[in-house]
């Protein structure tokens, strides 16, 4: 595509003018993505912060434990605590690097397979203002984030037909198999359009599958369970059980996010979709696995949102190149709606992110620095809402029951809702005898305060601390 973006404007075709937007867009995407961690600290990202504590703690001290979960990411956390990065460099200032290595490594992506500088600047620009990337990377889903970044790793070594693709491969299928099923489904539909990497590409899969059952195959097993077992499916999610669906954003709110630059997309997209052969598999695959409702399918929105903007920046850059072919009366028409847009998009991210909440309070996370000074070690403890779940998971030692979470849970919907709504004292005390201990403690934080004064009427219950109570069950 011959085409130099903004050549309405000789100075903009400066390197170092390019250079500098180029920054700029760096420099806000960064920003954005950091503002909430400066104003709230460790708990300013989403649900799953405190289970990636709980495990990057966990796994390293009870390293080669042939008891515990599978779980492929140890082996990432672990290396870079062998080497002697902190839990919280790991956590917060790692993730927040990687989420910069998604950006840059985007932009190369575009770069090559478009071959234009100038729509890959656009492509990375749409990217930093994408409010589904954003809630991708709040949610602190660690493990598919981070296989983000490894699979536009491997889209360019694909590129170059290198056959470190295998290992890049290796770490998605071990650190997140269902990122890994998404890849290996794409680069196989891609060798039957590619006579020339055929055989690469099925030499780089089949070498990468074999490495990554021999290294993770006890966690690949669990997936295949949960996938083919009583309790699981194959190719339609269960709608009653939100760890099957992938727990993500919506379907409305995706395609809400996503206005901006659909129609720019789907322009891009009809325009060229066979010379992009690679990007339209993987928007195909991706559209595919959304409807279908394939286990964890809400994950595939973040692919999805890729695919938009990556034809949208095509999208974008023939649209200009329609605008700078006429009279200059339109070139500078052309260039304001481009201002307005960018400005525009700009400061709806910014505005989202600005106002966007915490899930706890900063005066639940100052409780639970006082939780284990309070309790006896590997004591019970029980938490009203599921929201707090993963915050005491990660962030105390005491063997959390919460709603729906984790391995301690033993009650069912109908159990809660007597603990919940009930206010007789023997059939509460009957539900919390199921764990056969005398003492069990309960956390009800700030949002969800007024159950205390359910507690205060139970006389097996004495107020220990803010938010925390202790029942005696002799």
């Amino acid at each position: 595509m011959k085409f130099q973006f903004f050549d309405m404007f000789d100075f903009l075709k400066k390197k170092i003018v390019y250079n500098i937007v180029f920054f700029l867009i760096v420099l806000f995407y960064v920003f954005t993505r950091v503002l909430m961690y400066i104003k709230y600290g460790q708990i300013a990202f989403g649900y799953d912060t405190g289970i990636y504590r709980h495990y990057i703690i966990g796994y390293f001290e009870r390293f080669g434990d042939k008891t515990l979960v599978p779980f492929g990411f140890s082996y990432f956390s672990n290396l870079f605590r062998s080497l002697g990065f902190s839990v919280h460099f790991i956590m917060y200032d790692l993730y927040i690097l990687i989420s910069v290595g998604i950006l840059l490594s985007f932009f190369f992506v575009v770069k090559l397979f478009t071959n234009n500088k100038y729509t890959a600047l656009v492509a990375m620009f749409l990217y930093s203002i994408s409010i589904v990337q954003f809630e991708f990377y709040w949610w602190y889903y660690y493990r598919n984030f981070l296989a983000l970044f490894l699979i536009f790793i491997s889209f360019i070594l694909l590129k170059y037909k290198s056959y470190w693709v295998s290992l890049s491969l290796v770490v998605i299928g071990t650190i997140h198999p269902i990122s890994y099923f998404f890849v290996v489904l794409c680069g196989l539909f891609y060798s039957f359009f590619d006579k020339e990497k055929r055989r690469f590409i099925w030499i780089s899969g089949v070498l990468s599958l074999f490495l990554v059952l021999l290294i993770n195959f006890r966690e690949w097993q669990l997936y295949l369970v949960t996938a083919f077992g009583e309790n699981g499916f194959t190719f339609k999610s269960s709608g009653t059980m939100n760890e099957f669906s992938g727990q993500f954003i919506s379907n409305d709110f995706f395609w809400r996010q996503v206005i901006f630059y659909l129609p720019l997309s789907i322009w891009g997209f009809c325009k060229f979709w066979k010379k992009q052969i690679l990007f339209t598999v993987f928007t195909i695959v991706s559209l595919a696995l959304l409807i279908l409702q394939v286990l964890f399918y809400k994950r595939v929105f973040v692919f999805v949102d890729v695919a938009i903007i990556f034809f949208a920046s095509l999208g974008l850059t023939e649209v200009s190149q329609f605008f700078l072919d006429k009279k200059k009366v339109w070139k500078f028409v052309w260039f304001v709606f481009l201002i307005i847009y960018t400005v525009l998009l700009s400061f709806l991210l910014f505005g989202y992110v600005s106002n966007k909440q915490t899930l706890i309070s900063e005066n639940d996370f100052s409780a639970l620095d006082f939780i284990d000074y309070d309790i006896t070690p590997g004591s019970y403890l029980l938490t009203v809402s599921s929201n707090y779940g993963p915050w005491l998971y990660g962030f105390t030692n005491a063997r959390v029951i919460a709603p729906g979470l984790f391995e301690n849970d033993k009650w069912s919907i109908g159990d809660w809702n007597i603990f919940w709504y009930s206010n007789s004292q023997e059939k509460i005390k009957d539900l919390l005898r199921v764990y056969n201990t005398k003492t069990i403690y309960v956390y009800v934080g700030e949002k969800f305060n007024y159950f205390s004064n359910i507690l205060k009427e139970n006389d097996m219950c004495q107020h220990l601390d803010i938010f925390l109570w202790q029942c005696n069950l002799e």
